[in-house]
């Protein structure tokens, strides 16, 4: 099965930046939070929450649980779960 460009650029982003979390937490969530609003940058963020919650749960779940209620939380939970 062919994966799309796209998809398969994506997928690697997200896995270099829940690397980058593990190794450097503060410079990945800094590069993440420099983001535009929307759909990139709540995947780099659960990407990056992803990479903390192996080495940092605490934070991670700290991080997780002080954004908004709603379409952020929602779509920075999807690459976390999708990650599992």
């Amino acid at each position: 099965m062919a994966v799309p460009e796209v998809g398969l650029s994506r997928c690697l982003a997200g896995e270099a930046l829940t690397v980058w979390a593990r190794r450097d937490s503060d410079g990945a969530l800094e590069w993440a939070r420099q983001r535009p609003q929307g759909e990139q940058r709540d995947q780099a963020l659960g990407s990056v929450l992803e990479g903390l919650a192996d080495t940092e749960p605490t934070l991670a779940a700290n991080l997780l649980t002080n954004l908004p209620a709603g379409d952020q939380r929602g779509g920075v939970i999807g690459p976390i779960v999708a990650g599992m």
